[in-house]
């Protein structure tokens, strides 16, 4: 595997005087140019000693989408590197090897994670934003990932230093990533939900999305230890990997997570998601997907905290150990079913105070091809009821109190009332993997 890492400090960084990998104190110069090939001809007689294969050559081009490249080869004596890419330096340029840089979006319409490649670290320290000024085009994605991704070099990641807790920012009306070929894409925190912060922090406009993809683009994404708030959806597209582990995500202005399209697979382990303009989740009228929701909190949505639209076929869903809690409709709706739905299975989940049922089917689910198993779910102050077209099963739970340790300071551990958070410990032991 070749991985090459860039480290960022956005206070003591640069971005003309450094690529990000390579010697700790950045070599140098004015003029970088074209030897044969992908040879790269370095001015000043520099001391290269320290700089290896997989570093990261930085040259000043303002016009091409490629300022950093990986070095294939070096040779101190003839003051030359090798890199991956061709570059074309016409007269001379200046140039950096190593050091911190200082923003990830210097050059503002080929952002540092544009150009990122399979087996690439983004590697970010905090003590500012990293701010991402507007594209030309304003419309234009922030960043877009252009390079598809290879088995032997694993993921193009952005991570923070452990315990950085970066915040990026962007401003514009457009999405943050477009995934433009297929890719394996990582977004890491480290720590907690806080670790890393992504926020649009300008833009009314519900175009100010956090991801999208093109139809053409198969790829895997994950996101670990982050927090999203965007003014648009989180994420929309087809034909995705993807998983969301132990995150906080808002969408002010949309739905959540629109998983439209064929070929989508989503995993949500242990994340918030919360104030939605519409559904927290949506599956979209995609077929031949599916999603795991387990252990999450999804409240206060305008619409539902869960919707599995029509048109689903072929569409598995497993829906365990969850708090659906004050979402405008239902906790989990199921728009309309055909006996291709599925299958399906609802369990050790708490809903309580949404503003429809807790689950709620437009059509009948108790029998035929749906292969649905609900039981072992608690509710409470549902306005419609607790369920709807749904054959319950018989270890459901209803309360008398408030379950919660205190739900308003987002704290949903089970308290020790009896009706309440009593009725619910250890109930659903048999569903509990």
């Amino acid at each position: 595997m070749t991985v090459s890492t860039l480290d960022y400090d956005p206070v003591g960084g640069s971005d003309t005087l450094a690529s990000g990998a390579g010697p700790a104190t950045a070599v140098t110069g004015s003029t970088a140019t074209n030897g044969t090939g992908n040879v790269v001809n370095l001015d000043g007689t520099p001391d290269l000693s320290g700089v290896s294969v997989n570093d990261i050559l930085w040259v000043n081009l303002a016009s091409t989408v490629r300022t950093l490249t990986r070095i294939t080869a070096v040779d101190d004596g003839a003051d030359t590197v090798t890199t991956e890419d061709t570059t074309i330096l016409g007269a001379g340029v200046s140039w950096a090897i190593g050091g911190k840089r200082k923003t990830l979006s210097a050059d503002k319409e080929f952002t540092d994670i544009s150009q990122g490649k399979a087996g690439w670290t983004l590697r970010l320290d905090d003590g500012a934003d990293y701010v991402f000024a507007t594209r030309t085009t304003v419309s234009d994605p922030i960043n877009e990932i252009t390079v598809a991704s290879t088995v032997a070099d694993g993921p193009l990641k952005i991570q923070s230093l452990s315990g950085a807790k970066p915040v990026l920012t962007w401003s514009s009306g457009s999405q943050f990533i477009n995934m433009a070929a297929s890719t394996d894409f990582e977004i890491d925190g480290l720590v907690d939900r806080d670790g890393m912060t992504i926020k649009n922090v300008i833009s009314t406009s519900t175009g100010a999305r956090f991801m999208e993809s093109v139809a053409s683009a198969f790829f895997g994404f994950t996101a670990k230890h982050l927090t999203v708030a965007t003014k648009g959806l989180i994420w929309e597209g087809r034909d995705c990997h993807m998983m969301w582990y132990s995150c906080d995500v808002t969408s002010t202005g949309a739905t959540g997570f629109d998983l439209g399209g064929t070929r989508v697979q989503a995993i949500f382990d242990n994340c918030i998601i919360h104030n939605c303009a519409g559904n927290g989740i949506s599956s979209g009228a995609g077929q031949t997907g599916g999603i795991v929701v387990r252990s999450c909190v999804i409240r206060d949505s305008t619409s539902a905290g869960i919707q599995i639209e029509a048109g689903q076929k072929h569409w598995i869903y497993h829906i365990c150990n969850n708090v659906f809690h004050d979402n405008g409709t239902d906790g989990i709706l199921i728009s309309a079913a055909n006996q291709d739905l599925g299958p399906g299975f609802i369990a050790n989940n708490i809903f309580t105070d949404n503003g429809g049922y807790g689950i709620n089917s437009a059509t009948d689910l108790s029998g035929g091809m749906n292969s649905l198993i609900e039981d072992f779910n608690a509710f409470r102050g549902n306005t419609s009821g607790e369920t709807n077209n749904i054959l319950q099963g018989s270890s459901d739970v209803t309360l008398t109190a408030d379950p919660y340790t205190n739900a308003v300071g987002d704290d949903y551990t089970l308290n020790a009332t009896a009706g309440g958070g009593a009725a619910c410990k250890d109930v659903g032991t048999g569903y509990n993997g």
